[in-house]
C-alpha cells in the first residue's frame, strides 16, 4: 500500500532536533498543480504583454503535442516517487527518534515522545499525511510497542501514562478493510498492554481512567485479549468506572464491557456477577438519552440466557466488533461532540 494518498494536500515531513519530538514541517504534495499555477499566473501576465506586440497564436501556445504530454506525466511522476521516497525516510527517523526517547530518555522525553506517537496516529487520520495502516505497522515493526506499554507501569508520569494509553489505542485499532494490521492489539496484549491497561481503569486520575477505558474496548474486540483483560479483573473495574466515573469514562466503560463480552458467554456471566447488570439499571433509571442508549444493547446482551459461546468465525467477530465499536462512537459524538478513531472512508459503515 502506498505511504502516500493521491489526494492528501500535505504531506507532514517529521522533524526532530535533539531530544525534541515536534514535527515542524509540512511538504505540499500538490507542489506540481501550485507550480502549474504559478506557470498559469506568469503566462496570463505575458498575454496581456502581448497585446501590445502584435497577435498571440493562442492555438499554437495552448496545445500540447503528445510528447509534451508524456513529459509532464512523467515530471508528475518523478516527483511523486521523490515525495513518496522522503517520507518513508522521515517516518523511519521518526520512529526511530521516538524509540530511543521511549527507552532512554527523561521522564519529560518519554511524555513528549508518547504524545509525538500519539498526535501523530490522529493525524494519519485526520488529514492523512500517511496512510494510517502505513504508520501503525511501521511503528509495529520498529519495536515501540513495549517501550509505549512500560510507560503503564507505576513508576512512569501520569501524563506519560495518558499519552501512552492514547497511542496504544490509536495502533490497535482494526481496519475492517484490510487483514494487514489484524495482529497489532494482539500484540499489545502480549507485551503486556492487556495487564497495563487493565490496572489503569482504577487510576486515580480521570484522563488515564478514559484513556484505559477507551484502549479496553479497543483490545476486546480480539477474542484472546478478551482472556487477557479479564485475567487481570479487566471487567470488575469498568463496571465501577461505568458507575463513578464521569460521563466520558462511563460511556468508554460500557463500550469497552459490551466489547469484552461480544460472543463470550462467560465474561458476560462474570460482568454480571460483578454487578453489572445493577449498573445499567441505574443507567436506565438516572441516566441521559445519550447513556440509556450507549447501555441498552449490553444490557440486552447481559440478560440473555445462553450458556454457549456463539460459533463464529474470525471473520465474522471482526466485523460485529467493528460495527459495535462504531456505535458507541456515534453515540458518543452525539452526546460529547468527541469522535473515535475510524478508518478512512468507513464513517457510514
Amino acid at each position: 500500500m502506498p505511504v502516500l494518498r493521491r489526494h492528501s494536500r500535505w504531506l507532514t515531513l517529521l522533524c526532530s532536533a535533539a531530544w525534541l519530538m515536534t514535527i515542524i514541517i509540512m511538504l505540499e504534495l500538490s507542489g506540481v498543480d501550485a507550480a502549474v499555477g504559478v506557470h498559469g499566473s506568469i503566462q496570463a501576465d505575458m498575454d496581456g504583454e502581448d497585446d501590445n506586440y502584435g497577435e498571440y497564436d493562442d492555438e499554437a501556445s495552448d496545445e500540447l503535442d503528445e510528447e509534451e504530454k508524456l513529459v509532464l506525466e512523467q515530471q508528475h511522476l518523478e516527483i511523486a516517487a521523490q515525495q513518496e521516497e522522503h517520507a518513508e525516510t522521515m517516518l523511519k527517523n521518526f520512529i526511530a527518534d521516538a524509540c530511543a526517547m521511549l527507552e532512554h530518555g527523561s521522564d519529560g522525553a518519554k511524555e513528549r515522545a508518547a504524545a509525538s506517537v500519539a498526535q501523530m496516529a490522529k493525524e494519519t487520520i485526520v488529514t492523512q499525511p500517511f496512510h494510517p495502516l502505513t504508520f501503525r505497522n511501521a511503528v509495529v515493526e520498529a519495536g515501540m510497542i513495549p517501550h509505549l506499554v512500560k510507560l503503564l507501569e507505576a513508576t512512569s508520569t501520569t501524563a506519560a501514562k495518558a499519552h501512552a494509553l492514547g497511542a496504544l489505542a490509536l495502533i490497535a485499532t482494526d481496519d475492517p478493510t484490510t487483514d494487514s494490521d489484524n495482529g497489532n492489539g494482539l500484540a499489545v496484549c502480549v507485551a503486556g498492554g492487556a495487564q497495563g491497561v487493565a490496572q489503569l481503569l482504577a487510576h486515580a486520575d480521570e484522563h488515564v481512567q478514559v484513556g484505559a477505558a477507551d484502549c479496553a474496548a479497543i483490545l476486546a474486540e480480539i477474542p484472546q485479549c478478551q482472556s487477557m483483560l479479564t485475567q487481570h479483573g479487566a471487567e470488575e473495574k469498568l463496571v465501577l468506572l461505568a458507575s463513578f466515573g464521569n460521563d466520558l469514562a462511563r460511556a468508554r466503560a460500557i463500550a469497552a464491557l459490551e466489547l469484552l463480552s461480544l460472543n463470550n458467554p462467560a465474561i458476560r456471566d462474570s460482568i454480571n456477577a460483578v454487578g453489572g447488570q445493577k449498573v445499567l439499571d441505574g443507567i436506565f433509571k438516572y441516566g441521559n438519552e445519550a447513556m440509556r442508549s450507549a447501555a441498552a444493547s449490553l444490557a440486552q446482551g447481559l440478560a440473555s440466557d445462553d450458556a454457549v459461546a456463539i460459533a463464529v468465525d474470525a471473520k465474522a467477530h471482526a466485523r460485529q466488533a467493528h460495527e459495535t465499536r462504531m456505535k458507541h462512537s456515534r453515540l458518543l459524538d452525539q452526546a460529547t461532540g468527541v469522535r473515535r478513531a475510524v478508518a478512512p472512508g468507513a464513517e457510514g459503515r
